[in-house]
């Protein structure tokens, strides 16, 4: 199931690497930032659900503990991506993720 898990955290990564992209790219001149963010956020949501929705019946978890498990890889995922991301190719410092001024 691990191995499953994991596959599926990228192809969620990947989904919300493209969902970004669109939103720098296009929803950011058609309807302005604000407003761009807004559809992004639940663009992002639609493409979890419906990634999860139709991978769910593959890795088959038998009880809530694997669910829990499963949302905990998937949640190391993102989390890896996000920092990798902001540190390494948007170059952010710490501090931006404290939120601290």
């Amino acid at each position: 199931m691990l191995l499953k898990a994991l596959a599926i955290g990228l192809l969620l990564a990947l989904g919300e690497i493209i969902n970004g992209n669109i939103r720098v790219r296009v929803l950011h001149r058609l309807y302005g930032q604000r407003r761009a963010k807004t559809l992004s956020l639940l663009s992002g949501i639609a493409i979890i659900f419906a990634i999860t929705w139709l991978a769910l019946p593959w890795v088959t978890p038998t009880n809530y503990l694997d669910c829990f498990k499963l949302g905990l890889v998937w949640l190391m995922i993102m989390l890896s991506l996000d920092i990798f991301v902001g540190r390494y190719l948007f170059k952010y410092k710490w501090h931006a993720y404290s939120g601290a001024s």
